[in-house]
């Protein structure tokens, strides 16, 4: 099933008004479980039309289930509020939020392209990608991610920036565009939370703002790809924190559960802010 847009929706809008620069927030699930489902509940009736796909009833939704055996009719996610209070969802700028990492939809080069990748490029100047050019002259293959600094007016944001080159469906099939995909989304996690040593970021919470990979000019469906990503999201948190359960009787040290503050999914486009908004529930119960 196709996803369209209602005539009157501007997908080509670079205007904000100030009160959709003042809705630019990242919302905590837990507590903000409500709020987000009726945000996502109105942009379906005011801006898009009934044949973009919605809850877990259509096919798009039930082929991605049936393929990874994902029980819609019965709860398939445990309730677990540990992780719940560390998922944020924010539909707005990615390079406006504080955090330790943000993730970079970047291209192989990593010299810089479009959509977030041109934004965040522009807000760190010139010296993002001659660090680039620098560390990573080969650049970097799909499904896999590389660290730099953070440059220029960036630096007031996040310490870090995670270049990651999501799957092209022109250059790879549905079956190796998905697992590349979730191999972004899981790399981005590994390299800020479990791969940190000797950094300032280190010895404090963590947090990493994800934008939606792929979605752009590299054609991923886009609610496929908000099911990967709280897919992979989701796995990736449970066997932390049961890690977390283990360890606790054997070390006092920090687990890398502990070192979580916050998942924020970014979403620039209203459309990825419904998929989020109607999935989440699923993935990340709150009752």
């Amino acid at each position: 099933m196709g996803l369209t847009a209602s005539s009157n929706f501007p997908w080509t809008e670079t205007q904000k008004s100030e009160e959709e620069k003042s809705n630019e927030a990242a919302l905590n699930w837990q507590k903000c479980s409500s709020l987000i489902i009726k945000k996502a509940s109105d942009l379906r009736e005011t801006r898009f039309s009934s044949d973009v796909a919605q809850r877990l009833d259509t096919d798009e939704d039930m082929g991605y289930c049936e393929k990874y055996r994902l029980n819609t009719q019965q709860r398939q996610f445990s309730v677990n509020k540990e992780l719940n209070c560390r998922i944020y969802l924010m539909h707005g700028d990615i390079t406006t939020y504080p955090v330790t990492y943000i993730v970079n939809a970047a291209r192989p080069s990593l010299l810089g392209g479009g959509g977030i990748d041109k934004a965040i490029h522009k807000k760190s100047g010139e010296d993002l990608k001659k660090c680039c050019k620098q560390m990573y002259s080969q650049g970097c293959r799909h499904g896999d991610c590389k660290v730099t600094p953070s440059f220029g007016d960036l630096k007031s944001i996040c310490q870090y920036v995670i270049h990651c080159v999501g799957p092209n469906r022109d250059l790879h099939k549905e079956e190796e565009a998905e697992i590349l995909l979730k191999r972004c989304y899981l790399q981005c996690l590994k390299t800020a939370f479990e791969n940190v040593t000797n950094t300032s970021a280190n010895a404090n919470r963590v947090s990493i703002s994800l934008p939606c990979i792929s979605t752009g000019a590299y054609r991923f469906p886009n609610r496929k790809a908000c099911h990967i990503a709280l897919h992979s999201i989701r796995d990736w948190l449970d066997d932390i924190f049961q890690r977390k359960l283990q360890q606790k009787d054997t070390t006092s040290s920090p687990s890398v559960f502990d070192k979580i503050d916050k998942i924020v999914l970014v979403c620039f486009l209203p459309l990825d802010f419904l998929h989020y908004g109607e999935l989440l529930p699923f993935y990340f119960p709150v009752h």
